[in-house]
């Protein structure tokens, strides 16, 4: 059995604390698979969470869309206190990898957060 980790895809910033020193906070992860299918169904399921709300001061929240639909939904999700992260993240950097995408692709979007170790 294969364990899912969530992790930065992203350096921290440098003026930050140090992970290991920051107190925990629960985070809730949510992972899309290969839903929805389509953008559409995408931005019907973002408007049915319109109005939803949750402690952001107790739980973090993160949403792994399809990489497809990570563009489209970003700034919304965003926009209602939960962070985008991708499914998948290459251990290579930029270069000819058929498919992949790299860390500094995502750094890029300014998704700093991946799975990584997910099993179907």
């Amino acid at each position: 059995r294969n364990s899912i980790r969530l992790s930065f895809a992203c350096p921290p910033p440098k003026e930050s604390t140090a992970l290991g020193a920051m107190p925990r906070k629960p985070i809730v992860g949510g992972n899309w698979k290969c839903n929805p299918g389509t953008a559409k169904a995408a931005m019907e399921l973002l408007d049915a969470w319109k109005g939803t709300s949750f402690d952001k001061e107790k739980v973090d929240v993160v949403i792994c869309p399809t990489s497809l639909h990570l563009p489209l939904v970003k700034e919304a999700l965003e926009g209602m206190g939960m962070a985008v992260a991708a499914q998948n993240v290459s251990n290579t950097g930029f270069g000819a990898f058929t498919g992949e995408v790299c860390a500094d692709h995502l750094c890029d979007f300014g998704v700093s957060w991946t799975l990584i170790g997910h099993s179907e």
